[in-house]
């Protein structure tokens, strides 16, 4: 009786070790359902991700600092090559879940496997060929590729997160010490530092720190002592303590190097595949011979510089005019006020904190400030020389981007195509923008016969 009393209690408070034994056996059997419908929904929800991430990404960036948006494209980066990561790894599961499948669907058909007496091979090509009549061995090799592709998948999510909140981490010390990773007059540096503290992150997630100082360096007993801080912290950080026992598992079943080198591959494929890599990949399978390249668009009528041709709430990447039929005489013009044109600008004028309650002096810093602009961008109408223009502050009424409005006159154009020349005078102190990669642009418009 007192047996099962405890018996019973142990099972009021959920402690029943068969019941327990019973739900993880029914949930390991239906793993081939659950990862499939699991993968398979993770690339149809991340295929797009970035592109969703990126449109809005550009929708708010104008309006913050430019180091934030610094900060903004580095998450991006991490972002994009995790996602291609993930669906590089579900992938495959789904792969060899199927592979799996159509070695059972053979072996359902064909239950006794291989009949050598009818392939008539020789006793050598026999004894080299068919070392088993089943297809036992395949299936079960494919069926832990797919729940390994599945599981280094989820772990894949736990590392990306990981090394992107270290590498954030050791940017944000670097900034309270006083340090702007950013700040384009000290460019070199700073390219030095990010570069060594995203190797330092890498190295951190991967737990190649742990590898030397406790596992190296074992039999100093000191040394083990000094690093468990060390380790403490970036375990935490880079969010391994969630998958600490997993990768116990496999360090000491596949070996350290093979669990690394799996991931680091796994890793390379994201960071090699992310949206503009995989794009100028694709657009060198391009064969069309007479195809255009010109970014400055002279010949070409790029939708986007067009209002009534880009897509709801598509952002304005550069300029744009309302269409590429005008019917009027007058032409406005709109440009994005992009963070970076703070470098260029002040190469013309440097801004001055003026007091708001003096509208002279108001109007005045404004003047300033527009005529710089002038001076940064230069317009011209077809193959004649600059215009004289002035330029005003807006909000485009689309997008509601901030950005720089001037109103062009082609009275005197003739019906028929023309195009509008904008020269951009970039600083040598703009690493955000290439000196020679956005100086020119051409926006090509039809000018319609007035009814």
């Amino acid at each position: 009786m007192l047996e099962q009393k405890e018996d019973l209690t142990a099972e009021s408070h959920g402690e029943n070790p068969q019941l327990k034994k019973d739900f993880v056996s029914e949930l390991f059997n239906q793993r081939i359902q659950i990862e499939l419908l699991f993968s398979t929904g993770a690339i149809v929800s991340l295929i797009n991700l970035p592109s969703i991430i990126k449109l809005n990404f550009l929708t708010i960036a104008e309006s913050l600092d430019i180091i934030f948006v610094a900060f903004l494209q580095l998450g991006y980066f991490f972002i994009s090559a995790g996602i291609n990561a993930l669906i590089v790894g579900f992938s495959m599961n789904i792969f060899f879940r199927v592979l799996t499948l159509c070695y059972l669907g053979i072996d359902f058909i064909y239950p006794n496997g291989i009949r050598k007496e009818r392939l008539k091979y020789s006793e050598y090509t026999e004894k080299k060929l068919i070392k088993n009549t089943t297809s036992d061995t395949l299936i079960e090799f494919s069926e832990k590729l797919a729940g390994f592709s599945f599981s280094i998948s989820i772990i894949l999510i736990i590392k990306f997160i990981g090394l992107a909140l270290i590498f954030f981490s050791i940017i944000s010390v670097f900034n309270l010490a006083g340090i702007n990773l950013f700040d384009v007059e000290f460019s070199d540096r700073n390219t030095s530092i990010l570069n060594f503290s995203l190797l330092f992150a890498i190295l951190a997630s991967l737990g190649i720190f742990d590898y030397i100082f406790l596992v190296l360096f074992r039999k100093v007993k000191f040394i083990p002592k000094i690093f468990h801080p060390f380790y403490i912290i970036t375990n935490y950080i880079s969010l391994n303590f969630l998958i600490r026992k997993q990768l116990h598992v496999l360090n000491s079943n596949l070996g350290r190097f093979f669990t690394g080198l799996i991931i680091v591959i796994y890793i390379a494929i994201g960071l090699i595949t992310t949206e503009s890599m995989s794009r100028n990949i694709g657009n060198g399978f391009d064969k069309r011979s007479f195809k255009i390249d010109d970014k400055t668009g002279k010949y070409i009528f790029f939708n986007r510089f067009y209002d009534d041709q880009r897509s709801e709430n598509e952002p304005i990447s550069i300029v744009s005019i309302p269409s590429k039929y005008i019917k009027d005489d007058i032409v406005p013009l709109f440009c994005v006020y992009q963070a970076y044109h703070d470098i260029d600008l002040k190469d013309f004028y440097t801004p001055q904190d003026v007091p708001s309650d003096s509208t002279q002096l108001v109007n005045i810093e404004t003047e300033n400030r527009l005529n710089a602009f002038g001076k940064y961008i230069t317009v011209s109408l077809d193959d004649s020389s600059k215009l004289d223009q002035k330029w005003y502050f807006q909000r485009h009424n689309l997008t509601n981007e901030l950005g720089f409005i001037t109103f062009i006159s082609i009275a005197d154009l003739p019906k028929g195509v023309h195009y509008i020349k904008l020269h951009f005078q970039i600083s040598d102190k703009n690493k955000f923008v290439g000196k020679n990669q956005l100086n020119q642009l051409y926006i090509n418009f039809v000018k319609m016969q007035k009814k």
